[in-house]
């Protein structure tokens, strides 16, 4: 049984659309998970597409884990989104992000792709700004981080990654939920409604 996105890109072949068209320049393919509790150590990006429980809000995504017939994806760039729920009203907090710079820190990021061993794997604290100072809020006595991120979050890759058409992959965000502290901001981030984001940002190159 064909996916919706691989029924859609193939109408669009039969029809001729993609004759000509332009490849995509600066495309961006996104991902939201939320925070889970701390028994969970492995969060898989990218391996659920738009569905009904799913929205284009959180997703554009069509096909589980695979771009469709016709469209590969020359990755140059990989950068993160902290976000509220969806639809929900959440105050991101000073407290909040320094839980989430406190799982950043204990968390590797890899880019996996079929058939292949890994594209790209670096620890998650290279997303993260490097100068550490205390949080001076009495309630949240947190660290909290200062200075720029990594190119507004967004890691520039020397080396860009191409996923072709129908070849499955992933970004798995792996956090070391056994460090008591990261497994106490996990906690605080599924409580406070927190997601987070993946987004891959390069060129959408479409079939001649």
């Amino acid at each position: 049984m064909l996916k919706r996105g691989t029924r859609q890109d193939a109408g669009l072949i039969r029809q001729g659309s993609y004759q000509g068209a332009s490849d995509i320049q600066d495309h961006y393919w996104f991902d939201t998970l939320p925070f889970q509790a701390n028994n969970v150590s492995l969060y898989n990006f990218f391996t659920s597409p738009i569905s009904a429980t799913k929205v284009s809000q959180q997703t554009n995504l069509q096909d589980a884990g695979k771009f469709p017939t016709g469209q590969s994806f020359v990755t140059n760039a990989l950068g993160f989104r902290l976000v509220s729920a969806d639809g929900a009203d959440v105050a991101i907090t000073s407290k909040l992000i320094a839980d989430f710079y406190t799982v950043m820190e204990q968390a590797n990021v890899e880019v996996v792709i079929a058939g292949r061993e890994f594209d790209f794997q670096a620890p998650a604290s290279i997303f993260l700004p490097a100068v550490s100072v205390a949080d001076g809020d009495a309630v949240n006595t947190s660290s909290l981080r200062v200075g720029d991120f990594n190119s507004r979050n967004w890691l520039p890759l020397k080396t860009p990654i191409t996923i072709s058409e129908l070849v499955s992959f992933k970004v798995a965000f792996t956090v070391n939920n056994a460090n008591a502290s990261v497994a106490g901001a996990l906690t605080a981030l599924l409580a406070g409604g927190v997601q987070l984001r993946w987004v891959l940002r390069g060129t959408l190159e479409r079939l001649k």
